[in-house]
């Protein structure tokens, strides 16, 4: 079933247009470096090699929120086109290429539980659409986060094109913070640990791509 995905992926325009870049399924797990994911400031991310949430590598940011005010939305991972972040796995047509489903796994070092929220955009960083986690994210445990590709629960910020002027052409994807009244203007760098960034299609959409990989896959045997 793995190759026939992999197949369907690379042959994709047996059933309709797709995105050069996208792949759908994708997880990025940071199994050997950062994959050029950045923090919300354009620095690299840091490459950690063990403790995540399966035990295995994983990546870290900080922030410090001396300067910041309660609610304000602070962006601490980025994964962008323009850094060739996951090899721009991420990249392209969410709403072709059949993605249903944003996840990741976040753990942090602040002293109270934190609001998340992911924020996907354009390669031009607008138009953009953001989403609210309201699962708190507890001190010094791992979450997974899950994001809806639906139009429902996402925020649309200068709303050229709508959710489809967003989502089908996606080359930025964040994720953040929103400011706790308890760390507002404190002085202290606060870590956030990050693994297990994924996509998925939904089950139409999978069977799609088998069915691609299969028809590949035949051609290929006859040849």
């Amino acid at each position: 079933m793995t190759r026939a995905i992999a197949a369907g992926i690379a042959g994709c325009l047996i059933i309709a247009p797709c995105s050069f870049a996208l792949q759908n399924p994708f997880t990025e797990s940071f199994d050997a470096d950062a994959s050029n994911w950045v923090d919300g400031g354009f620095a690299p991310a840091v490459y950690v090699p063990s403790g995540s949430i399966d035990g295995t590598s994983h990546v870290r940011t900080s922030f410090n929120f001396l300067n910041a005010q309660t609610d304000d939305t602070i962006n601490v991972l980025r994964g962008h086109d323009d850094f060739d972040a996951s090899g721009d796995a991420f990249v392209g047509d969410w709403l072709s290429g059949g993605v249903t489903q944003l996840s990741i796994a976040v753990r942090h070092s602040a002293s109270v539980p934190l609001t998340m929220f992911t924020r996907v955009a354009t390669s031009g960083n607008f138009p953009a659409a953001a989403n609210i986690a309201f699962v708190p994210v507890l001190p010094n445990t791992w979450t997974e986060l899950t994001f809806d590709v639906t139009p429902g629960p996402w925020i649309l910020e200068f709303p050229m094109g709508g959710f489809g002027g967003v989502f089908g052409n996606v080359g930025n994807v964040q994720f953040g913070v929103s400011t706790p009244a308890a760390l507002a203007g404190v002085d202290q760098d606060i870590t956030f640990d990050f693994d297990n960034v994924q996509i998925v299609p939904g089950a139409g959409s999978l069977a799609t791509v088998g069915l691609a990989g299969l028809a590949g896959l035949r051609r290929r045997r006859r040849a």
